[in-house]
Order: C-alpha cells, then sequence, then structure tokens
C-alpha cells in the first residue's frame, strides 16, 4: 500500500494516471449533469428538448429546418450498442463553421431508438441503415499512397540519422495499406431522390443524412 501511495503521489508517471483518471470522472459528472432527465418529445413537426440537474435547458426545433443529421458512435457507444445524434437546422450554419459544433438532439440511446429518431426527425426518412453503395476501390490506393509517402519521408530522416536502421519503418507501408483497406470496408453511401446516406469510420463510425 505504501509503494503504491508514493507511486501515484510521487512518480511522474503515478501523478498522470491520477490526473487522467480524475479528468475522467470530471468529464463524465459534467456529461450526467448537463443531459440528466433528458426528454426528446415531437408535437407535429416540432421537436422539443427538456435536461439538466442544476440548470434545465429546453429547446425548440421545427423538422423542416434541419439540414443534416449525425449518428455517431464511438468505440465504447458501439460495444454497448449505442449513438448520439445532432443535428445541423437551418440558421445555425455559422455556430456550425465557427464552433465545430452540431445541436444534440439526443445525446446517447440504443441505437434502435436513435434510428427511430432519425426517421422521426427527417420527414420521409424510412432507413438509417440501407444496402450500402461502396465507393470505388481506387480510394484504397488513393489513400495508401499518401500514407506511403509520409512513411518514406520518415525513412529517408531515419537513414541520414541511424543507417540502415530505417529498414524498421518498412512494416509500415502493409499497415497503411490495412488502414485504408477497413477505412473501405466501412464506408459507404447511399442516395435517393431527397436524401443522401453517408457512412464512414473503422473505430469510431459515423451516418450522416442530407
Amino acid at each position: 500500500w505504501n509503494y503504491a501511495s508514493d507511486f501515484f503521489l510521487d512518480e511522474t508517471l503515478g501523478k498522470s494516471i491520477v490526473l487522467a483518471v480524475g479528468g475522467l470522472f470530471v468529464a463524465v459528472a459534467a456529461y450526467v449533469i448537463r443531459y440528466f432527465n433528458f426528454q426528446l418529445r415531437r408535437n407535429g413537426d416540432m421537436l422539443h428538448t427538456s435536461h439538466g440537474l442544476l440548470t434545465v435547458r429546453q429547446g425548440t426545433l421545427a423538422r423542416n429546418r434541419i439540414q443534416a443529421l449525425k449518428l455517431e458512435e464511438g468505440l465504447l457507444r458501439r460495444w454497448l450498442g449505442m449513438a448520439a445524434v445532432r443535428v445541423d437546422s437551418a440558421g445555425d450554419r455559422q455556430q456550425v463553421d465557427e464552433n465545430k459544433n452540431r445541436d444534440v438532439l439526443v445525446p446517447v440511446a440504443m441505437l434502435e431508438d436513435a434510428h427511430e429518431v432519425a426517421r422521426q426527425a427527417i420527414p420521409g426518412l424510412k432507413n438509417v441503415a440501407p444496402d450500402w453503395s461502396r465507393v470505388s476501390r481506387i480510394a484504397i490506393l488513393r489513400g495508401s499512397r499518401k500514407g506511403w509517402l509520409l512513411v518514406a519521408m520518415a525513412m529517408l530522416q531515419t537513414y541520414a540519422v541511424a543507417g540502415w536502421l530505417c529498414v524498421a519503418w518498412i512494416p509500415a507501408f502493409a499497415c497503411v495499406y490495412l488502414l485504408n483497406y477497413k477505412w473501405y470496408h466501412n464506408s459507404g453511401y447511399w442516395l435517393s431522390n431527397d436524401y443522401f446516406l453517408w457512412r464512414s469510420g473503422w473505430i469510431n463510425r459515423s451516418t450522416v443524412c442530407l
């Protein structure tokens, strides 16, 4: 016990771990306080939200003002079968461009429920997970070329400093190709007369509806 306490209080690594864990707890607590008792209601073509523990926030959004909708599935959310739903509405383009932020329609929900929210939010949207069309396989090579160029530059710099140790970078060429292949395998689009859907992401997946 004494060794553990000395490690976490005195060692730099221990302090970093304590700060990281503490920051995680603070972020989770802030998230819970902000979205406590979250409620989403639909009244005709109007969507109403309310949430908050210390300060109750309420919002109203007309469905016909939604220009884009995004389902976000981070790694942990994907493991739990959950997703968040965000929207861009007409009139807030400056906010989105400057703050890189979208309005939260649902902070987190089971994936099935998130899909239903998306269908309720956008009139006429029936399927959020259709049979995706793939982009051209040429995209794998195009993406790999950029990564290979960076690896080649790293090899040259390493050769200038450490000589033939630069060969340690060779496996990186295969890794670059694998990453681009995984991106291709997890990307797809679907186009109808009214909507365009785009899915991308291997670790953190997102689906955008325009």
